[in-house]
């Protein structure tokens, strides 16, 4: 039987069916459209999963990264306050260690200063003292010119004795025995004259002088 044959009562249901055939046929397109759109979008979903999971890890070890560089600033903070302390205290010292440098300048200077007052009144006191010993000096060595030539007359007075230099305790034990006593008398003459004991005074003095000198040295 064709659509010829068919009888005009069916004819309605017939193109009823033939145009549910074209719509589900334009249906299953349309689904087969989307199966493909829903099979394309999970692939995106896939990508895009792998994606954040791989932007997850990187964020965890970005977030990992950052606690240790957080921990290691902490700890280098500590250290940086560590090193202003210490920097704290080395400048403190310093300036202690400059305060007494500058107090122990300051003593050195006034030790140079009253080492060369010292030294000047050392070297004025030197030179009073040279000049000294060199006036007494000069005025003993004319006062024994002077006691030399007392004691040469004194001498040749008695018996032409020979002239005597230098007076001395021992001179009569140097004499011969024939000029004993004009020795004798001599030296008597010699202690009693005022000339020979201010000689022999200052004489004992200048070597007492002497003597304390080359102690002090």
């Amino acid at each position: 039987m064709t659509a010829f044959d068919v009888s005009p009562i069916f004819r309605p249901v017939l193109d009823s069916a033939a145009e549910y055939r074209r719509e589900w046929g334009t249906i299953e397109a349309s689904i087969e459209e989307l199966i493909d759109d829903v099979e394309l979008l999970q692939l995106k979903l896939e990508e895009k999963s792998l994606a954040l999971t791989e932007s997850q890890q990187q964020l965890a070890d970005e977030r990992e990264q950052l606690n240790l560089e957080r921990t290691e600033n902490r700890r280098l903070l500590q250290l940086l306050e560590q090193q202003d302390a210490r920097l704290s205290e080395t400048l403190t010292e310093l300036r202690r260690l400059s305060c007494e440098q500058h107090q122990l300048q300051e003593a050195l200077v006034m030790a140079a200063e009253s080492s060369l007052v010292v030294s000047e009144d050392v070297r004025e006191s030197q030179s009073h003292a040279l000049s000294t010993s060199s006036a007494a000096a000069a005025e003993l060595a004319s006062e024994l010119k002077e006691v030399r030539k007392l004691l040469e007359e004194q001498a040749a007075r008695h018996n032409d004795v020979p002239a005597v230099i230098v007076p001395s305790p021992n001179a009569s034990q140097s004499m011969p025995a024939a000029n004993a006593p004009a020795a004798a008398a001599a030296e008597e003459s010699a202690n009693n004259n005022p000339v020979v004991n201010s000689v022999m005074a200052q004489f004992a003095k200048l070597q007492k002088d002497v003597a304390q000198r080359k102690k002090r040295r």
